[in-house]
């Protein structure tokens, strides 16, 4: 879906994060989750 998204709206593509745990990875990792946010904070366009 992403792919097609990105074929869509080639001007606004997405920014895919992967977080290594499983999908509850906030709860049981919440150290880098909460790094992961931060980072999208810093890129994001204003």
């Amino acid at each position: 879906m992403i792919r097609k998204a990105d074929e869509l709206t080639p001007e606004n593509s997405f920014d895919v994060r992967t977080l290594a745990a499983s999908h509850v990875g906030y709860f049981s990792r919440p150290h880098l989750f909460a790094a992961l946010l931060a980072d999208l904070v810093r890129v994001a366009p204003m």
